[in-house]
């Protein structure tokens, strides 16, 4: 079973970050990297725990710190037991949540947040993973007590933010539509992103994210939009722009464009784009104000 968590998680010391998570959390370490081969140091770190892969990196996307990883476990009060054994500061302690899952939240010194998350027995029958789906479930929650609704622009994904909402029974009075954008000529007629915007910066880059985003808005009775656009292999990668860069944006009527750039690697096609789109669900997150406390 896959278990992701959502990829980055932004820290200031990524050697840190990675000593707390593997000797107090339970992780185990996958890679490091430096963005600078001066640097002694790694800025970027993957880890993994009960089948969940998480990065933590000091170098890349927006530097905001106050994510949320999600890590998908069978006994959410047993890995309390053991995390309490080491004085681990709890944040929220297990709790029964009415999405269908018992959580239990633990912050790191830079104010991201791990969520343990143990699904109720028969809770979760979805063609996604247990987690993504858990995630969509609190999302809807929150966007349906709010009144607001929801547009998806997608490109590497092909839909499949949109397929996650629509996956959930009753998501009609939060899901407005979503437009599959994956050529350039799409991103243009359908979202009216400038065809100059896309020849100065490429399709997957920032300014054409934050484009898609608006455009989407713009066009929708939504009142937040999402996009994202990258480079999901195996090919089609460069130097500048490797295989696994993905750019997500959201937007709120009224409200600034969020953004976050990430790398996730040249891991897999499947794995990439599931994890765009749980990057693209803290972007949600946090334009519906839906963040993890």
């Amino acid at each position: 079973m896959l278990k992701r968590a959502i990829p980055v998680l932004h820290v200031s010391n990524a050697a840190a970050a990675e000593r707390f998570y593997c000797d107090c959390l339970g992780f185990k370490p996958l890679f490091a990297s430096s963005a600078d081969p001066l640097k002694p140091d790694p800025c970027y770190v993957g880890l993994a725990r009960e089948g969940a892969i998480l990065h933590v990196s000091s170098f890349s996307g927006d530097g905001v710190a106050g994510g949320v990883a999600n890590v998908l476990v069978d006994e959410v009060d047993a890995v309390h037991g053991e995390l309490v054994a080491k004085s681990v500061p709890i944040a929220m302690a297990p709790t029964d949540q009415t999405w269908g899952s018992r959580e239990m939240y633990v912050k790191d010194s830079d104010g991201n947040t791990v969520r343990f998350i143990q699904p109720s027995a028969g809770a979760i029958v979805s063609l996604f993973p247990p987690a993504l789906t858990l995630e969509a479930i609190r999302l809807l929650k929150h966007m349906r007590a709010g009144g607001l609704k929801l547009a998806t622009a997608e490109s590497c994904t092909g839909g499949l933010i949109a397929g996650l909402f629509t996956e959930i029974a009753g998501s009609s009075d939060v899901m407005e539509c979503g437009f599959v954008t994956y050529s350039n000529e799409a991103k243009a007629e359908l979202l009216g992103v400038p065809a100059g915007l896309i020849a100065q910066h490429g399709a997957v880059s920032e300014p054409v994210a934050r484009a898609m985003a608006e455009g989407a808005l713009a066009r929708a009775h939504a009142d937040i939009a999402v996009a994202i656009t990258g480079i999901a292999g195996p090919g089609g990668g460069s130097a500048a722009k490797p295989v696994g860069l993905v750019h997500v944006a959201a937007v709120r009527k009224g409200g600034e464009v969020l953004h976050r750039e990430c790398r996730f690697g040249d891991i897999s096609r499947g794995s990439i784009r599931l994890m765009s789109v749980e990057a693209a669900l803290q972007l949600i997150s946090r334009a519906a104000g839906a963040s993890v406390p």
